[in-house]
């Protein structure tokens, strides 16, 4: 098998599933022909790679954005913003509620029970951060009623003070697109 062969049939394995009945007959179809009509296998192997690798990218973005549906766009933030806390601080908090926020006003069919679920989520962020600001706010008060420096913690101060203001817009928006959702009661 040639190595022109070998990158179309990668090229087909990274191609999301949903597209593959699509483009792997067409990639071999061209690799066929590509000789017949004067161009290079390699380069018409490059091509389906990057095809590929593009229609692979499109796809976790719809995943991230909630086209791809409530679930794999929960499971996908809940990878994401770990990493992205353990990197990057507890600002990146704030992108992912604002992230998970967005991702659920942007799909039409979010069930009312997961909307339910973010807004706990929402509010369960908002209380924890709440508490750890005004817990920091006290700690940095005593260190410097008692003339001490302030402690390293006090780093975090801020974080959650921005952490807590997002969730809490978040927790707000999602009660009010929930409303707007809400399967309506017809009394009879």
């Amino acid at each position: 098998m040639s190595r022109p062969s070998r990158r179309v049939r990668r090229a087909i394995r990274i191609t999301p599933a949903a597209d593959r009945p699509r483009y792997a007959p067409e990639w071999q179809g061209d690799l066929a022909a590509a000789s017949e009509l004067g161009l290079s296998a390699a380069d018409v192997a490059g091509g389906a790679m990057r095809v590929a690798r593009r229609l692979r990218a499109r796809q976790f973005r719809r995943v991230l954005d909630g086209t791809a549906g409530p679930w794999p766009t929960t499971g996908a933030w809940a990878i994401l913003l770990p990493v992205m806390f353990l990197f990057a601080g507890p600002l990146l908090l704030v992108t992912g509620i604002v992230g998970t926020l967005l991702a659920f006003i942007r799909a039409s069919r979010v069930s009312w029970r997961a909307g339910r679920i973010l807004m706990l989520g929402f509010a369960s962020v908002w209380v924890i951060s709440t508490a750890m600001y005004w817990w920091l706010w006290n700690v940095g008060f005593n260190a410097l009623d008692a003339g001490r420096p302030l402690p390293p913690i006090m780093t975090f101060y801020q974080p959650a003070f921005f952490v807590g203001l997002a969730a809490f817009l978040a927790f707000w928006i999602t009660v009010a697109v929930n409303l707007r959702r809400a399967p309506h009661i017809v009394v009879t």
